[in-house]
């Protein structure tokens, strides 16, 4: 990436990023939930860019005054904040050349593993029943869950639910059964368990929980200095949709390295 250059980050793809622009540079990083996308989500959850950076030289005025505004923007005022992330995604998604996801490094089982779960984890299936899918053996992919993640099968795949879950119980008001069951559990009873084992607190108690803490907790900012000139405050931008960035037990033990010259927002 270089000066100005908007990159995506969709749900579930493995990514890195590079810089190329020479000395000391400044990102902007803005995480999101897909719950806070609107009709975004779908499309998101579904495809992928092809190539997810979109060059300064194509990216709208308008755009960079957006970033800059969310950035700005109030702790308390959240919604103001999700609703300049629908406008940056309105202005830039169209530039963005979107494939299937199962066509995006389809050749590679740690990718392959991670999109499928995140295809399939609303359904009932086995390890044997995934394996097949995939065209390996159920020890081979067992193996790739415990040196790769750190996981078993079951405990990928709950994690999986349950962040999609924990993302419902935060952001809509559907009952906790309604959302067990779209999260792929079973029953409540299991949901229940599951979630308590994972988080030591009960579905009903997180729920009660997000609703003292969110006004603390979201929307955190770090901002250097502010510029008249948008291009010379935005260096690079990476906009990340990220059902398993928030909390620390999420699947896939993913970590995210920020530069201390970096801006962080999460929305």
């Amino acid at each position: 990436m270089e000066k100005g250059d908007i990159g995506f980050v969709f749900p579930d793809v493995i990514h890195h990023y590079q810089v190329l622009t020479p000395g000391v540079n400044k990102a902007t990083y803005l995480i999101a939930s897909p719950f806070t996308i609107a009709k975004f989500a779908d499309i998101m959850q579904s495809m992928a860019p092809e190539y997810p950076v979109i060059k300064a030289e194509k990216v709208e005025p308008e755009v960079y005054r957006v970033i800059n505004a969310i950035l700005e923007t109030e702790q308390s005022d959240i919604t103001v904040a999700q609703a300049y992330l629908q406008i940056v995604l309105a202005r830039c998604i169209g530039k963005l050349n979107l494939v299937e996801k199962s066509n995006v490094g389809s050749n590679d089982l740690i990718y392959q593993t991670v999109s499928y779960i995140s295809a399939n984890f609303k359904k009932k299936f086995s390890l044997e029943e995934m394996a097949k899918d995939l065209g390996v053996s159920k020890y081979v992919l067992s193996r790739l869950f415990s040196k790769t993640f750190h996981r078993n099968f079951n405990q990928y795949l709950n994690d999986a639910r349950l962040n999609y879950a924990c993302h419902r119980l935060e952001n809509t008001s559907d009952s906790i059964t309604n959302i067990c069951l779209d999260s792929g559990f079973e029953s409540q009873r299991t949901f229940n368990r599951t979630f308590k084992e994972r988080y030591k607190i009960s579905p009903s108690d997180d729920r009660i929980g997000e609703a003292v803490v969110q006004r603390l907790t979201e929307g955190k900012r770090l901002k250097d200095e502010k510029a008249d000139d948008p291009g010379d405050q935005i260096k690079q931008t990476l906009i990340l949709i990220d059902p398993f960035l928030k909390r620390s037990s999420c699947a896939g033990g993913r970590i995210t390295f920020f530069h201390p010259k970096s801006s962080f927002y999460r929305i």
